[in-house]
């Protein structure tokens, strides 16, 4: 009876990469062990230390990846995704990065929805052109768009969605946006000028509600 010796082991692997995130230890023991995983190829144990879910000091049971990326331990990160990238090209994987990539929290979110609220431009980039999705919505009904509604950001997101979905761009209409340039940007893509909400929220910022006549919005028609 009792947890066998191979399940304690993963445990107290990550049990000890807990304790260097949460007590902001030196990261390079936590290297260590995913580098001789790798070495190793126990695969399994690497599997579930990239994916397991922890409960940290907020009592949040949420996928260990997105605690390294609230907490903006990127040296850990890179190492979890260099570990992924091994074991998705190991077994010729069509699924796991995407997959992992992709976990949710409680809430719906993931490491998508956090790096944008960050803003961090770098690690947006680099997690996009790993497989993560920006068009998951959370429990909100929120994608990373909304969480970054800049041009810069709507850009990256826009190039790498093979279907445009102007249902998206409408929503940020209605959210809101900061800048005129981020305004024309989401109306050049397609989105409805007339979409119910938009002239409401444009009217709280001077010359939105100019750029929106611009393309074809009326508000005689749109109660504002």
């Amino acid at each position: 009876g009792g947890i066998r010796k191979e399940t304690r082991a993963v445990i107290e692997k990550i049990r000890c990469i807990y304790e260097i995130l949460f007590l902001r230890k030196d990261v390079q023991p936590a290297l260590d062990i995913l580098n001789d995983l790798e070495e190793s190829e126990d695969w399994m144990a690497l599997n579930f230390v990239l994916s397991c879910y922890i409960t940290g000091p907020t009592s949040q049971v949420r996928p260990m990846l997105h605690y390294i990326v609230s907490m903006e331990r990127y040296d850990l990160v890179r190492g979890m995704l260099h570990a992924a990238s091994e074991l998705h090209t190991k077994f010729d994987s069509d699924t796991f990065l995407p997959g992992w990539i992709n976990m949710k929290d409680d809430e719906g979110r993931t490491v998508l929805h956090i790096t944008a609220k960050q803003q961090k431009m770098s690690w947006v980039k680099w997690f996009v052109s790993n497989f993560a999705n920006p068009l998951i919505k959370d429990v909100y009904d929120n994608t990373a768009f909304n969480y970054a509604p800049k041009k810069e950001y709507l850009q990256l997101f826009w190039e790498k969605c093979e279907d445009k979905p102007t249902e998206i761009l409408n929503n940020l209409l209605i959210q809101g946006v900061k800048n005129i340039e981020t305004l024309d940007w989401i109306l050049e893509n397609g989105a409805n000028p007339n979409i119910e909400g938009a002239f409401k929220t444009a009217s709280k910022t001077p010359g939105q509600i100019k750029k929106l006549v611009e393309y074809g919005g009326d508000p005689t028609v749109i109660s504002p």
